[in-house]
């Protein structure tokens, strides 16, 4: 999905900002998320067996 298909304006049109908007929400969870897996991976290993 692509949210600017032009560059021809300095500003963005209604839709275009709520789409940028949606995909930085997605973005940013995903990334906590993958923080968070990493960090349960990461003390998992440092706990002998």
């Amino acid at each position: 999905m692509q949210c600017i298909d032009n560059f021809r304006r300095k500003t963005l049109d209604k839709q275009e900002e709520s789409c940028v908007r949606v995909c930085a929400e997605k973005y940013l969870k995903h990334s906590m998320r993958v923080s968070l897996r990493f960090t349960e991976l990461n003390q998992g290993s440092m706990t002998p067996d």
